[in-house]
């Protein structure tokens, strides 16, 4: 595991969030898969 935190690059936040985002407008999602804790600590 070590470092993983560090990979997080700022293109894959901000495609993350734009997906995030998209993916909480949706009906019908039964199943929300919850971002990894970096990326929550980054989109506050």
């Amino acid at each position: 595991m070590g470092n993983w935190k560090m990979a997080i690059d700022l293109d894959g936040v901000v495609s993350f969030k734009a997906m995030w985002s998209s993916k909480r407008l949706l009906k019908g999602v039964e199943v929300a898969i919850a971002p990894p804790a970096p990326y929550l600590a980054l989109m506050t």
